[in-house]
C-alpha cells in the first residue's frame, strides 16, 4: 500500500515570522562569524562591543524610519 507524504497532508499551524532591517543582518551575521565560525567563546571586550553596536544599530534604524516618515509626509 503507497504511502502518503506530509505533502499529502494540510494543517495550520502556528509560525513565527521575524523580520531585519539591513542593519540588524549586518550585526547578526558578524556575531555569528565571530561566535562560530572563529570560535570565539567568552570576551567580555567582543560582548561589550557587540551589544554597543547593537543599539548603534537600533538607534540608526529608529532615525531611518522617522526620516522615511517625514519624508513620506512632505510628499503626500
Amino acid at each position: 500500500m503507497p504511502q502518503k507524504s506530509n505533502a499529502d497532508h494540510k494543517r495550520l499551524m502556528r509560525v513565527e515570522v521575524q523580520f531585519r532591517t539591513i542593519s540588524m543582518d549586518w550585526w547578526a551575521s558578524l556575531e555569528h562569524k565571530i561566535r562560530y565560525k572563529k570560535g570565539l567563546q567568552e570576551s567580555d571586550h567582543v560582548d561589550q562591543e557587540l551589544f554597543e553596536c547593537a543599539k548603534m544599530s537600533a538607534e540608526l534604524d529608529s532615525r531611518m524610519e522617522k526620516l522615511q516618515q517625514f519624508v513620506g509626509d512632505l510628499y503626500e
